[in-house]
């Protein structure tokens, strides 16, 4: 299967259980959105200012409690969010190629069930691809600290913290890569999420004469980044459309109106692109695990799907 026809049969696919899909991760969108708002509208406002301008332990205080609650609240939740809504879409996604009827109470279960191994995942994605990030501020703070004694250390300090910024950029999108079949695995094969990590990348590997599997990854993220310029794209002209109203127009000169729509304009496009994508990057993802095992291991459709009742032997389909 090439990666044009990887991304169409997903897509088929998507259309096929997308109702289904949509339906029962709306809430854990809603979750991820309100995680996201509260980081950009309350938390990140607090890095720039400071109630003791003259004080670097009350600024440093002051922005290691932002990042604590940004990590620590903001962030776990989001991460469950998209892990629940990732195996969730998986389990759907496995009966639907083995043959099986979908189930969304059995989907429900098992997603909760394995909550826990994909929360961990997550977490070890976030700070792995993060890790630049942090470190990158843990320096900005220490050359802050080094400005008032010896200002070329801070120099240094600050351009090894541009540096470290820089290594995200490069390190984030090939953790995910390699790793994105990482959550199938732990739903179809029951590993745990070292192995099942290492189990990612061994599948997306080159082997013998088979190429290796990130191609079919890259056209996921271009079928993401698509997505989300026709999502702007429509969003825009539904904007438009209600501008060309003349009450919609007259509603939004009200206060109440100018402060609600300003708020609805400003979250719609990320909820709908927090509900609508991440479900398209579990269906791909599950749908490039069984390409793979069926190219590199020579399973077919029965033994795969023999292989899925072992990992789980609870009723996986309804009557």
């Amino acid at each position: 299967m090439s990666s044009s026809q990887l991304v169409d049969a997903s897509l088929q696919i998507y259309r096929a259980l997308g109702g289904r899909i949509l339906w029962l991760t709306l809430l854990p969108a809603v979750f991820s959105t309100i995680a996201i708002y509260f980081v950009l509208d309350f938390l990140a406002p607090m890095l720039g200012t400071t109630k003791d301008p003259t004080s670097l332990e009350t600024q440093i205080g002051e922005s290691v409690f932002v990042i604590g609650l940004t990590l620590f609240v903001a962030f776990p939740l989001i991460i469950f969010s998209a892990s629940y809504a990732g195996a969730l879409a998986c389990n759907l996604v496995s009966d639907h190629i083995n043959g099986l009827v979908p189930s969304p109470n059995a989907a429900q279960e098992v997603a909760l069930k394995n909550i826990g191994r994909t929360f961990l995942f997550g977490i070890r994605q976030a700070i792995l691809g993060a890790g630049g990030l942090i470190f990158g501020t843990v320096l900005l703070v220490a050359g802050a600290m080094l400005d008032a004694s010896n200002p070329d250390a801070s120099g240094w300090t600050a351009l090894l913290a541009i540096l470290a910024f820089g290594s995200s950029l490069v390190v984030a999108p090939m953790v995910f890569a390699f790793e994105c079949l990482t959550i199938p695995v732990m739903i179809l094969e029951g590993l745990p999420v070292a192995k099942a990590a290492k189990r990612s990348r061994q599948l997306l590997k080159a082997v013998g004469r088979h190429p290796s599997g990130i191609s079919g990854v890259s056209n996921l993220f271009g079928m993401v980044i698509v997505l989300l310029v026709l999502l702007a794209a429509g969003i825009g002209s539904g904007i438009g459309i209600l501008s060309s109203l003349g009450e919609f127009n007259a509603w939004l000169e009200t206060s109440v109106g100018a402060e609600l729509g300003t708020k609805v304009l400003e979250i719609v496009p990320t909820f709908l692109s927090v509900w609508l994508l991440v479900p398209v990057w579990a269906v791909t993802t599950t749908l490039i695990y069984f390409e793979r095992r069926v190219r590199l291991e020579g399973y077919d459709i029965e033994a795969l799907a023999q292989d899925v009742w072992r990992a789980d032997r609870s009723h996986r389909f309804e009557l």
